[in-house]
């Protein structure tokens, strides 16, 4: 009787297999190049997490069959979690590099770990009876996770292409796919900032964007911007705020197309305020006002500074004149 035995994987061919893995997790560090700073592709960005965590969860599947950690069911079973482990991982360091964590990562990673099983599970099947069932989940699963990971992406086109339709008018807040370009930022208080959609204190249509702050730093709304929109060389940024509670200082923020940041502040009154704001008042991070700033940028920012702050205000007809 002839005895099979398993022949024990050579240690290249596992190294290769840890060494994609480690460049996978790497790109999800990567910066984004200044051309994907716009909301359509910052959207591509979640998308792809799809993508690399299917090929991520076969490496480590794969691994694991060489190194002989049982049957193919026990390696999947082990891949699936170790996987969306190092997923929560590479969510949690992100805020630690200028890349940034959201809900809709952890989605795509989900959806990669998910279609992948499905895959690999379905080649398992030797039952031809069986094949038909199997080839609808595994198109099924991709093509759910493919639309849930790449809607976003449509909706920030639309968005983009809405916004070019609309400049200079930057915030009008009359439509659903403002909220895909204004994003409240600031995570660190009692609860993130909210930034909705509201039918009150308006100045131009119907609605406004009501923005609440919970003790975070720097705290408030920024708006994405496409690098392609026609900016002038210099114009008065304008913007109505309604303030129910007491004065504050509201603090502006314009990284430029070109890479510099310009910051300055406004005094917001109780009540209603109609704010202008020319760019010479903005100072460059250095304080240097040898170049004059201007409104061409990436991304304009509205904050409550360093300080932590609770606050209540509503934004509208944000535009440039």
């Amino acid at each position: 009787m002839i005895s099979l035995k398993r022949t024990p994987v050579s240690f290249p061919n596992s190294a290769i297999l840890f060494t994609g893995g480690v460049f996978l997790l790497g790109l999800l560090f990567v910066p984004l190049p200044d051309g994907l700073g716009s909301p359509w592709g910052q959207a591509l960005q979640n998308a792809v997490h799809l993508p690399i965590f299917a090929l991520l969860l076969t490496l480590i599947y794969a691994a694991l069959l060489r190194l002989g950690s049982g049957s193919r069911t026990t390696a999947l079973l082990v891949a699936i979690p170790l996987t969306l482990a190092l997923g929560g991982a590479s969510e949690w360091a992100q805020p630690f590099t200028s890349r940034t964590a959201s809900w809709r990562d952890f989605l795509a990673n989900f959806a990669g770990v998910a279609a992948a099983s499905v895959t690999i599970a379905g080649t398992w099947r030797k039952d031809a009876r069986l094949f038909p069932c199997w080839l609808v989940a595994i198109v099924g699963t991709w093509a759910v996770s493919t639309f849930l990971v790449t809607r976003p992406v449509l909706l920030a086109l639309t968005a983009e292409r809405e916004q070019s339709k609309a400049f200079p008018h930057l915030g009008d807040f009359e439509e659903e796919w403002e909220r895909i370009l204004w994003i409240p930022q600031g995570d660190g208080g009692d609860r993130p900032t909210q930034a909705t959609l509201e039918r009150a204190h308006s100045t131009h249509g119907h609605q406004s964007l009501k923005v609440d702050t919970s003790g975070a730093r720097w705290a408030g709304v920024r708006i994405l911007v496409q690098n392609s929109l026609p900016w002038p060389e210099a114009r008065l940024l304008r913007f109505d705020i309604f303030n129910p509670g007491d004065e504050f200082k509201l603090g502006i923020r314009v990284d430029s197309v070109e890479g510099d940041r310009f910051t300055g502040e406004i005094r917001i009154a109780p009540g209603a305020n109609r704010c202008s704001l020319p760019p010479e008042t903005l100072a460059n991070r250095d304080r240097n006002l040898t170049e004059p700033a201007t409104f061409a940028s990436k991304t304009i920012v509205f904050h409550l500074g360093e300080s932590p702050a609770t606050r209540r205000f509503y934004l509208d007809n944000v535009r440039l004149e």
